[in-house]
């Protein structure tokens, strides 16, 4: 068998030197010295090595015993050496293709944390486009086929592949870390290592806090990181940019940059106003974000400027409340960022904000109650990122914000929608409620809310229902 295995080595040595003879008219030794040269010379002789290499291939493969594809996996693709490569294997099976050669087997599945050069046929994530990579569960060879374009493109296929499943870490703390990072594989198995031994929610905040760790991992050579940390404030790029105007040029090129670099990703408008919790998975409209891990990264860095974190923030809500934007749940989001703790006004002015609507909703419409609108207002207000401290415990830091000094025993409808919005407030920050217990709250304070309404009550008990069944 080794005996085979040999000669099969040896035969296909001999293909490629006799391939190689006749591509150069027998001066092979030429094509080292262009390999030294550099520039296009280089690349040239690169390709010509490349389609001897895929020549030795499809004659290998030519006989009955090999049934299959020839596979090569190819880690750290955007490294100089993987994409010298790879580029030099499309041009090279582009000009087999056109000359009639037979086809080779090569199938090359490389890993790359960034979009790979020279791929210009499909729309890299966060970007126009109508060629989208699929992501890896939907991708498929009849997928491929369907959707290549023309020319070398025809032969790249991206493929996303999917962030760390929710129970891929050790800690105790696991839904905590995977909403944290987003999935981000690194990131998900260096926090879950740090953060394994946590005990109880206060160590598993302490920890971060005194090892710093979102400082720590945040990733090297970022673009504009000073105006991406101001980016990272808005809800989505395309308001940051408006909003936070620094040169279009600018703008432009960051986006660029951070879309090479697999930083940016798309969600659906009402996924992104709601916080994440998406009610419907029927399409609509779409944004364009900084991917979760990075965005986290980046408000932690700017919360450690307290004064620019409110004047981002100030900033944004002006924005929002621009005669030609006119969005005061976006400016009210903005607002409850600005909030550090229970005395603080911004706190009261959004909970007014939402008891003024409440009761401008509780009417009956067109469609029947408008509570609705109401609920939808209440979670984009909620999903707003904070500055709250690390270093205070958790239960005296949210009753501190969930109940006014001026609340009596008997509640109102202020005291409720205040609860509801510290809330949902701390429970879509993972390291504010890691365990995601505050469901339970938000699910009580909706049944205490539907016995004031007088058009919605059903609405907003099937509202605490969702919470109750949340996991």
């Amino acid at each position: 068998m080794l005996g085979r295995h040999l000669d099969a080595a040896d035969r296909v040595h001999r293909v490629a030197k006799a391939w190689l003879s006749e591509r150069l008219g027998g001066d092979v030794l030429n094509l080292v010295q262009e390999q030294k040269i550099g520039g296009e010379r280089a690349e040239g002789a690169r390709g010509i090595l490349v389609e001897a290499f895929l020549e030795d291939l499809a004659q290998a493969w030519a006989k009955p015993r090999h049934a299959r594809n020839c596979l090569l996996l190819l880690d750290d693709a955007d490294s100089p050496a993987g994409c010298a490569f790879l580029q030099a294997l499309v041009a090279a099976r582009d000009r087999r293709s056109k000359a009639g050669a037979s086809a080779d087997p090569l199938v090359v599945v490389a890993a790359s944390r960034t979009w790979p050069k020279g791929m210009t046929g499909w729309a890299c994530p966060g970007t126009p486009g109508a060629r989208r990579p699929p992501q890896l569960a939907a991708a498929t060879y009849e997928d491929w086929v369907e959707r290549r374009g023309d020319g070398e493109q025809r032969w790249w296929y991206p493929v996303l592949m999917p962030g760390l499943p929710a129970g891929g870490t050790a800690a105790v703390h696991e839904r905590a870390v995977h909403e944290l990072t987003g999935g981000y594989p690194y990131a998900a198995r260096e926090l879950g290592d740090l953060l394994g031994k946590a005990e109880d929610d206060d160590e598993f905040r302490a920890i971060l806090h005194e090892k710093d760790a979102l400082r720590r991992l945040m990733p090297d050579h970022l673009p504009r990181r000073d105006l991406l940390m101001a980016w990272s404030a808005a809800r989505n790029v395309d308001d940051a940019e408006n909003a936070l105007l620094d040169g279009a040029s600018t703008a432009s090129h960051l986006r660029r940059e951070l879309a090479e670099r697999l930083w940016l990703t798309t969600r659906s408008a009402a996924e992104s106003r709601g916080g994440g919790w998406e009610r419907s998975s029927s399409g609509g409209e779409e944004i364009t974000v900084l991917h979760p891990w990075l965005r986290r990264l980046l408000l932690h860095h700017l919360a450690a400027e307290p004064e620019r974190w409110d004047q981002v923030h100030e900033t944004m809500e002006r924005f929002y409340r621009r005669q030609e934007v006119a969005d005061d749940a976006s400016a009210a989001y903005h607002t409850l960022a600005r909030v550090t703790d229970g005395d603080d006004p911004w706190l009261e002015t959004v909970v007014a904000f939402l008891s003024e609507r409440f009761g401008q909703l509780d009417v009956i419409g067109r469609r029947g109650s408008r509570l609705p609108e109401w609920v939808q207002l209440y979670e984009q207000v909620t999903a707003a990122p904070n500055r709250l401290p690390l270093d205070r415990p958790l239960a005296a830091l949210y009753d501190s914000l969930a109940v006014s000094s001026a609340d009596t025993e008997r509640r109102d409808r202020t005291s409720m929608i205040r609860k509801l919005v510290v809330a949902r407030w701390f429970w879509l920050d993972p390291v504010l409620d890691p365990p995601g217990r505050r469901a339970t709250e938000i699910a009580h304070e909706f049944r205490q809310l539907a016995g004031l309404t007088t058009t919605g009550g059903s609405i907003l008990n099937r509202e605490a229902e969702r919470y109750e069944r949340h996991p």
